[in-house]
């Protein structure tokens, strides 16, 4: 099978290669899927750059990838949900991965002199936007961030090991000192796998409710560095895919 894969860590980022790989075979809880489409993420190229070390310590070479859709090709004794043909879709598990009324357009005006009092903040900017994001907060508000440092709260949530709280709990203390000047919460968060999660979501849209897909752009497995710089650049419309093999008949 081809693979793009992540050699070694480089903070300035580097290039994944296409190799050829044999095929896994699914432990007895495991199903091997044939990968018709994978989403790229901020979270790849972290990953690449070796920033999500302390959280999740991958061993390279790594096979990337989070986010797939595809066809079971085979399951294990004890994968009893799932059987070959069925269609899927979800993100791999973290060790082992192969509302505003107005919209502000950021280049052309700052949100600082725009917004106040807002009761949620979601960063995916990280640290460099995070003093102005608190600012536009209102008191009691809680900001969440995907690309901040994870602090102490963080740590004890994900039962982290009584070093890494420590480290941590330092590591975030300046967001939680910002937070606290107005009674306000600072939460990182670390995406993982939930099928419960998605199967409940993936509930709320039917043939007469069709869930709506904003796509961005569509590349190759042999153009996944392409996809990477991509997202990394910012400014996507809506998902970047890579398009890994064609769609074929299930029994789906």
């Amino acid at each position: 099978m081809k693979a793009a894969v992540l050699t070694h860590y480089d903070k300035k980022g580097i290039d994944l290669v296409i190799q050829d790989l044999p095929v896994p075979v699914p432990e007895d809880d495991e199903i091997l899927v044939h990968i018709m489409a994978a989403g790229v993420n901020p979270l790849d190229n972290m990953i690449i750059r070796g920033e999500v070390k302390l959280i999740v310590p991958y061993k390279v070479p790594l096979i990337m990838g989070n986010e797939f859709s595809g066809i079971v090709e085979k399951a294990g004794k004890k994968a009893t949900r799932f059987k070959a043909g069925d269609r899927v879709y979800g993100r791999m598990l973290l060790k082992k991965i192969g509302a505003f009324e107005k919209f502000i357009d950021y280049k052309k005006e700052n949100y600082v002199d725009v917004l106040s009092e807002v009761d949620h903040v979601l960063d995916t900017l990280g640290d460099c936007a995070l003093p102005d994001e608190f600012k536009v907060l209102k008191k009691g508000g809680s900001l969440v961030s995907l690309r901040g440092l994870p602090n102490g709260s963080f740590a004890k949530r994900s039962r982290m090991p009584l070093i890494k709280k420590i480290l941590f709990l330092a590591a975030g203390r300046k967001y939680d000192k910002m937070a606290a000047t107005k009674s306000q919460t600072y939460d990182f968060l670390f995406v993982h796998e939930d099928g419960s999660q998605l199967e409940k979501i993936a509930g709320f849209f039917d043939k007469d409710h069709p869930l709506e897909t904003s796509i961005d752009a569509v590349f190759s497995l042999d153009q996944v560095n392409d996809a990477l710089a991509k997202v990394k650049r910012g400014g996507s419309r809506g998902k970047t895919i890579i398009k890994v093999h064609e769609s074929r008949s299930t029994n789906g």
